[in-house]
């Protein structure tokens, strides 16, 4: 089952075949009688969907079904296309966005249409016809080909690829994924408009995480940027929140002792982040991993040392601004001298 949002209303949506046809898959593995068997199964059903021959063009699909009339509106779905680029593969993280809208108009009417979404580095490695960015734990070669690894240390180690998630809001839709920029697409045909920098407010190729949050009884979508200081030994998180217009009415800067997340919670009057304690390889791996020998996430590691937290950071609101600071459960830093920025102090 899925449920699909219709004018403030959810209802059950059963029979969508996309839909049948995971459920289907994912009972018939558990029905396996070991976990040989489960392993196996796993391993078809990925190789058939994962390193199928990839999508290349926009597909408009429509049908209609008696048990759907009264159904009305668009649900938006994001996810990654083949894993397989060229000869080459890249992990599922990291795979190009696929996107997918499906229409319902209220008369048993159905249209499902797709989409690429066409950032820079799908457009790039279409026209190449191989992976050109190695992205955190992909690659461009193999790592332990000489000299063949070198091609790793000199391509981006970024992949903007946006197919982790989905959000609307006001008149625009958002594709996102991690460490990566939004990108804006066009609702209706869902063509790639470009980087969504909700008109110049966000800082352009900022490192977005893929999830957003919704305040319903604010009116806000929150989203957050993570950047980490190796020098430092610091994770520094960045939380914008954006009215029904567009426009940011709040950003709050956090920094905190070097931690990884990709999850994160929202209450009434707190961001809530899931710290995991982390720590930064040593030069001889790091030395690896500027060779182009090993991927990204091998230059960090988590750290047993430390206990996890639960990050308690206040949001920040207009009343706070006026000279109101919530009553205590506010302390900031003021600017030094050297032109720090104000930060929220973390719980």
């Amino acid at each position: 089952q899925s449920r699909v949002r219709t004018g403030g209303v959810t209802r059950k949506m059963r029979s969508w075949p996309v839909i049948f046809f995971w459920t289907a898959l994912s009972a018939s593995a558990l029905s396996l009688s070991s976990s040989e068997q489960r392993s196996l199964r796993a391993k078809e059903v990925w190789e058939r969907v994962a390193l199928s021959s990839p999508e290349i063009k926009e597909e408009v699909v429509s049908f209609s079904s008696a048990p759907l009339k009264g159904l009305k509106g668009t649900y938006y779905v994001n996810g990654l296309a083949s894993c397989k680029i060229g000869d080459r593969l890249v992990h599922p993280f990291e795979a190009h966005g696929f996107f997918k809208a499906i229409t319902f108009d209220g008369e048993g009417g159905v249209e499902l249409r797709t989409r690429f979404v066409e950032t820079n580095v799908q457009k790039a490695e279409t026209f190449a016809g191989r992976p050109l960015f190695r992205g955190a734990m992909s690659s461009v070669a193999d790592f332990d080909a000489f000299p063949a690894f070198l091609w790793n240390a000199l391509s981006p180690s970024t992949r903007s690829v946006a197919q982790l998630a989905a959000r609307r809001w006001g008149d625009g839709l958002i594709a996102s994924t991690d460490n990566a920029p939004w990108y804006a697409l066009d609702p209706l045909t869902l063509q790639t408009l470009g980087e969504e920098t909700m008109g110049g407010q966000l800082p352009r190729n900022a490192k977005m995480l893929a999830h957003t949050r919704i305040d319903d009884t604010r009116g806000r979508l929150c989203g957050c940027s993570v950047e980490f200081d190796v020098s430092a030994g610091e994770t520094k998180v960045a939380f914008y929140e954006f009215d029904t217009n567009r426009t940011m009415v709040s950003r709050v800067d956090v920094a905190a002792p070097f931690f990884v997340f990709h999850d994160w919670a929202l209450l009434d009057d707190y961001y809530v982040v899931p710290a995991n304690p982390a720590k930064f390889a040593d030069a001889a791996t790091l030395t690896k991993f500027l060779l182009g020998k090993i991927p990204a996430t091998d230059v960090f590691q988590l750290d047993d040392t430390r206990h996890a937290e639960l990050l308690m950071i206040p949001r920040r609101f207009q009343e706070d601004d006026s000279g109101d600071s919530g009553k205590g459960k506010k302390e900031e830093e003021e600017d030094d001298d050297s032109g720090g920025k104000r930060e929220e102090e973390v719980t």
